[in-house]
């Protein structure tokens, strides 16, 4: 393969990439607390064997260098739910999981058949003294997460933020799990609850629809460059050994 070839090519590769991660944005754009991915790359220079020239004519190449989490606020939408709650700020709840305590901004929230405040698949929500019970009552939620049940104070949500970047990796269903050996720390003060809102996905989808028309075309263009690489060399290669 020809070096325009191949440049041409990781090229290409790299838009099918960046699209498959804004078509996967787009399809959770009404997902309560889904943060969005987006996409890295690197541009590097290649000799022949691969490894970085230290002087002359060299080949330029892109490549896919994982995606990262933006973590930025999505809209706070009201819902008049007394279930649903929203971190205002910075800062994750806390959720029990079969995996070990997972982490989400995700509180479209619901009431278990024994009265446990639990997500969307039933995981625990927890509070500073483990699950939190909420048995038949009216439900009221404070601004530092205290929550009471018919006027009784039944527990505190155990909101925690982790501050270093890198700390957090998707889990599946809006949840993030801490990387290596990452903690999270307790907020306190430095965090709100709104009771009767959600947080929305961070995706803007008229800015979503604009990338993923401009990554098409970057996309067709490599395309059309392969093509005219591929007709140049094929007439090089018929035209060796043709009298002149």
């Amino acid at each position: 393969m020809s070096d325009a070839m191949y440049t041409a090519g990781t090229g290409a590769m790299v838009q099918q990439m960046r699209l498959d991660l804004l078509a996967n944005n787009l399809a959770n754009v009404n997902s309560p607390g889904y943060k969005a991915d987006k996409a890295l790359f690197r541009s590097y220079l290649t000799t022949a064997e691969g490894e970085a020239p230290s002087m002359g004519v060299a080949n330029h190449h892109v490549r896919f260098d994982g995606s990262r989490i933006d973590f930025s606020a999505g809209p706070v939408q009201a819902s008049d739910n007394p279930l649903d709650l929203a971190v205002e700020g910075q800062g994750f709840f806390s959720v029990q999981t079969p995996d070990g305590v997972r982490y989400t901004r995700a509180g479209n929230f619901t009431r278990s058949s024994d009265g446990v405040l639990v997500t969307q698949d039933g995981h625990p929500v927890l509070g500073d003294g483990g699950e939190i019970r909420l048995g038949n009552g009216s439900v009221n939620v404070d601004a530092q997460g205290n929550v009471s049940v018919s006027g009784a104070a039944v527990g505190r949500l155990a909101v925690v933020d982790f501050p270093e970047p890198g700390s957090l990796e998707k889990a599946g269903n809006t949840l993030f799990a801490p990387v290596g050996d990452a903690a999270g720390e307790s907020l306190g003060e430095r965090a709100a609850v709104r009771q009767g809102f959600i947080e929305m996905a961070n995706i803007n989808p008229v800015l979503a629809m604009t990338e993923m028309v401009e990554v098409l075309r970057a996309y067709e263009a490599y395309q059309k460059m392969i093509r005219t690489i591929s007709e140049i060399d094929t007439k090089s290669i018929n035209d060796v050994g043709r009298p002149v």
